[in-house]
């Protein structure tokens, strides 16, 4: 299948991806998941 970060909208299917526990299919690439505070938004 194709993964698109959803924050940077960069394509990581070839590429390690995050996928956020809560929400339902978000995915981010590991720069976006580094960078931003998706973890504390959703808390």
């Amino acid at each position: 299948g194709i993964f698109e970060c959803d924050y940077c909208h960069a394509d990581i299917s070839q590429l390690p991806r995050i996928r956020c526990a809560v929400c339902v299919d978000f995915d981010l690439c590991l720069d976006c998941f580094t960078s931003t505070d998706h973890a504390t938004a959703i808390a």
